[in-house]
């Protein structure tokens, strides 16, 4: 979905009417950030995971040409980000962050930076909120959009549009596609059926999603990960206690599973991944039918 307040089909048309390269929009506060950039006659919208990876290649890209890529940079995300900009962010030797969702928690970690000699570079969430630099410290559309425009501009002058360099981060890295699905259940009844649903997930994960394996779960109330097969656990997470399960599979998809603070839902997130072994096309089936499995069985338990 697009930042709230945002107009995406205006945002389409306009970029129709005028024959742009890329159109921005901002919600009204101007925290969250969301694109739409041309394919042959028509415009498409990115998601918030598509452009956090490509506004990250670009700054550490940038960066490194310019020899200006620091001794220890850092780059941080939320548990339920797309892992393709952990996988930008190492290729340039960058620390990658992951942290619970809310930029609250981006904040507090480049203060600790600060102590470390770490040098934050770049951050964001699936929801359409970046940070770039440590000024604002909180998701800031204006130095988002500003960087966005650049890293625009830097692939025109390649030759290439906005589109190839996304496709170019999926021949490199894999595709990644991702789905949020939100059941919204009211009232008493509603808050006590989340609970039991996590309660039980909590208590007896599944072994499989569809046809794929689940082999890790990870409990971020309790601070552990869980070996399904094993029944092992480990004490790995190191965050703040929070409500939120996430199980990995085999291939390493990642399901989240995490009830709103502020509101009678929960969202399930969901990221899968595959290689790009002959052509970009296969990889999107191969992806699209394992979300298919995924939201299915978000159906089946959530309703």
């Amino acid at each position: 979905m697009p930042p709230p307040g945002w107009d995406s089909q205006l945002s389409v048309d306009l970029g129709k009417e005028t024959g742009a390269d890329l159109v921005m929009g901002t919600d009204p506060d101007a925290d969250r950030l969301g694109i739409a950039v041309p394919e042959g006659d028509d415009f498409v919208l990115l998601s918030g995971n598509q452009l956090g990876a490509l506004l990250a290649d670009y700054i550490f890209c940038s960066l490194k040409e310019d020899n200006r890529l620091p001794e220890k940079p850092a780059f941080i995300k939320t548990i339920v980000t797309t892992e393709l900009q952990s996988l930008i962010a190492e290729e340039y030797g960058a620390r990658v962050y992951n942290v619970l969702t809310g930029f609250k928690y981006i904040g507090e970690k480049i203060g600790e930076f600060e102590k470390e000699g770490i040098t934050y570079l770049f951050g964001g969430e699936e929801s359409y909120g970046y940070l770039v630099g440590t000024e604002v410290r909180d998701k800031d559309a204006v130095s988002a959009a500003a960087m966005t425009a650049e890293m625009a501009l830097y692939n025109i002058s390649r030759g290439r549009t906005v589109l190839d360099h996304l496709n170019e981060l999926y021949r490199r890295y894999g595709y990644f596609e991702e789905i949020l699905i939100s059941k919204t259940l009211k009232g008493e009844a509603g808050i006590r059926q989340i609970k039991e649903l996590m309660d039980s997930l909590r208590a007896s994960p599944p072994s499989n999603i569809g046809s794929m394996r689940i082999v890790k779960m990870k409990d971020y109330l309790e601070g552990y990960t869980t070996d399904v097969d094993s029944g092992k656990k480990e004490a790995d997470i190191g965050l703040p206690s929070s409500n939120v399960l996430q199980f990995i599979t085999e291939e390493g998809s990642i399901i989240s599973a995490r009830p709103s603070g502020t509101e009678p839902k929960i969202k399930f997130y969901a990221s899968c991944r595959s290689p790009v072994k002959d052509d970009l096309k296969t990889a999107k089936i191969e992806v699209k039918s394992k979300l298919s499995e995924i939201s299915h069985f978000i159906q089946e338990i959530a309703g």
